[in-house]
């Protein structure tokens, strides 16, 4: 509903897990949940009651967490641990289904009932092919999931096909890939709302910056291509970026050795 927002601090010994609320030009702290490590990604469920957290849980292992935030306060429903590190989360349209990529370069699915505030079993629906998988999003018509990290045989970004119901488990399949520059490239990769584009984040290697990729959705013509880029020399260890909702507008973020902030203007044609 656009009246609160999530964040993770990671500047906080305690209670790095923060929700705030937005009132006019005010922004309040209304709830905070000591996660005890640092964390990774936090998405809202698209019902806006759940959110779930990653990060790490000590001893080489990570957690993903989902709370429920109702009348200001935050309840943890479901929690898994992972022997790997659990980096980007999403949900897919209907939140129904939850994903994350891995340290091994897994994609992970698992089912979130919100009725019964159950969290399902996570299992591996399929190798993405980087050795690191940083960044993950489900495509808003939920058909398609796109990951960025450690490039391998050449491709930065890819596009995989999923299928939720054809088998006892999720499944997916690689259909387009791209490569965009930067051997550690894939902080961050979001969908435009129409499901046209797709926005990669890179910070490393020889690219810095935020590039617009068209996706031809087409069965079995699918394929990823450059139309848009802004770079920048800001070197840090972390990127993250978001669109708005009439998808005109990229905020790009770069934390580390220098904290910086770009608002974008993205242009119907891709450009930046």
């Amino acid at each position: 509903d656009g009246k609160y927002f999530a964040a993770t601090i990671q500047s906080e010994s305690t209670n790095n897990f923060q929700i705030y609320k937005k009132n006019g030009s005010a922004v309040t702290k209304v709830a905070s949940f000591d996660h005890g490590a640092s964390l990774n990604s936090v998405k809202w469920h698209p019902k806006g009651k759940y959110v779930a957290v990653s990060g790490y849980a000590g001893s080489g292992s990570s957690i993903i967490r989902i709370f429920k935030f109702e009348d200001g306060a935050l309840t943890q429903v479901g929690s898994s641990t992972f022997g790997a590190t659990a980096w980007e989360i999403d949900w897919n349209k209907d939140g129904d289904w939850i994903a994350f990529g891995d340290g091994n370069g897994d994609v992970n699915i698992a089912t979130f009932d919100f009725d019964t505030q159950t969290l399902g079993t996570f299992v591996t629906a399929g190798a993405s092919g980087h050795s690191q998988l940083r960044a993950l999003a489900w495509r808003p018509d939920g058909k398609f999931i796109s990951v960025a990290g450690y490039t391998i045989n050449g491709d930065n970004v890819r596009v995989f096909s999923v299928d939720l119901v054809s088998s006892s488990t999720p499944t997916i399949s690689l259909v387009a890939g791209h490569a965009v520059g930067g051997t550690d490239l894939g902080h961050s990769c979001v969908w435009t709302f129409d499901g046209s584009k797709l926005i990669v984040v890179g910070n490393g290697g020889s690219f810095r910056g935020v590039k617009a990729l068209e996706f031809n959705d087409s069965t079995g013509l699918e394929s990823l291509s450059e139309v848009g880029s802004f770079s920048t020399t800001v070197v840090g260890t972390g990127s993250r970026a978001r669109i708005s909702s009439d998808d005109k507008l990229i905020a790009m973020t770069v934390s580390g050795i220098h904290d910086k902030l770009w608002l974008l203007r993205l242009n119907y044609d891709g450009t930046i």
